[in-house]
């Protein structure tokens, strides 16, 4: 049987390259397939450079609200769609709420798998008692489209909903990591990755204006009006880069900086994971990150309740030593071995 990876949403920037993590969720998948000697296709828009089946729409960041759901449901059909007699396991890498309400109303008799990287119920919960009837009426559709997958793999702790889910951390702990670990580390916090309405920059830039500490945030923004907002703010410790990163440098810099922050805004992210998070543990960088985000992944880092409590921390001298983390439940062979049973088993 083969595997078809499903990436429906495709999100790009201005520019048509992917924006997200949406690429490295599906190379890993690809690597879980290959590991477990399984053929894998990937359904994305043509603007992914692994994709064989194409999908016919990408949508701009800008874009991607409840106004794109035409779009994404146009995708999902496509990357759902097989010849008669053919089987195939779908294994959609990055899921929301969009894919859980059209499987409430396309009943697909393949066997279907889902990564997911925040408590799917998290967000679905929000509907319920919204706009009279029509809330409880859309949280029931939902509902009945998440009981569709008949295997989830979670990213994050902090759910006891389902008891067979198996976990698969955001991002796997191969030897990739260690080779671009670095001896000699840079004094500064970096911010890096993709700068979207999740995370707090702008409380973060008002932080370290208040911080003699090198602050570098690079990524790419989702809207440029806050980028040059943050360049009139700023202070002389602090440096800000709106580009789209490749990996390598991606890498090199996080692993090159004494500690690396992730200033997600809570009320957004509350049963979620961060991959920018494991891939900083993995480089070898501190992690800064709310307390209760750390907690969700199981990991040890430098924790706060609200930015501005480290101000006192750097002042103080507390944020220097952090413990290290576990890496071995991470590690390529064992997370392969956790999930191989439970795909097979689909087959």
């Amino acid at each position: 049987m083969k595997v078809r990876l499903i990436e429906y949403k495709c999100i790009v920037n201005d520019e048509g390259q992917p924006f997200g993590h949406a690429e490295k969720a599906i190379e890993d998948a690809l690597m879980v397939c290959n590991q477990l000697g399984l053929e894998a296709e990937v359904a994305a828009s043509s603007n992914f450079k692994t994709a064989s089946l194409m999908l016919p729409n990408s949508l701009n960041v800008k874009e991607y609200t409840y106004r794109s759901i035409f779009r994404i449901i146009q995708n999902l059909k496509a990357a759902t769609k097989v010849t008669k007699g053919e089987e195939v396991l779908f294994w959609f890498v990055n899921v929301d709420w969009y894919l859980f309400l059209f499987l409430s109303l396309h009943r697909l008799s393949q066997k279907k798998m889902a990564t997911i990287y925040k408590d799917r119920y998290d967000q679905i919960n929000g509907f319920k008692g919204k706009k009279f009837f029509v809330g409880d009426v859309l949280y029931s559709l939902l509902d009945k489209g998440v009981k569709q997958i008949d295997l989830y793999l979670e990213t994050f702790f902090a759910s006891n909903r389902n008891l067979d889910a198996v976990y698969l951390p955001d991002y796997i702990y191969t030897p990739f990591y260690e080779k671009h670990r670095v001896k000699e580390k840079i004094e500064r916090v970096i911010c890096p990755g993709t700068i979207n309405t999740q995370k707090d920059v702008k409380g973060l830039v008002d932080v370290f204006k208040q911080i003699n500490y090198p602050l570098l945030i690079v990524g790419q923004f989702a809207d440029r009006a806050l980028y040059d907002e943050l360049l009139k703010s700023k202070s002389d410790n602090i440096t800000i880069e709106n580009r789209r990163l490749e990996y390598d440098e991606y890498y090199r810099l996080i692993a090159e900086s004494t500690y690396c922050i992730t200033p997600y805004n809570m009320n957004r992210y509350t049963s979620a994971t961060s991959g920018v998070i494991r891939e900083a543990v993995y480089l070898g960088s501190a992690v800064i990150a709310p307390k209760a985000l750390l907690n969700n992944m199981g990991m040890n880092g430098i924790g706060y309740e609200k930015l501005a409590d480290l101000i006192d921390l750097f002042s103080q001298g507390k944020i220097m030593s952090v413990a290290d983390n576990d890496l071995t439940m991470y590690r390529e062979d064992n997370v392969i071995n956790s999930i191989r049973s439970a795909i097979i088993s689909l087959l």
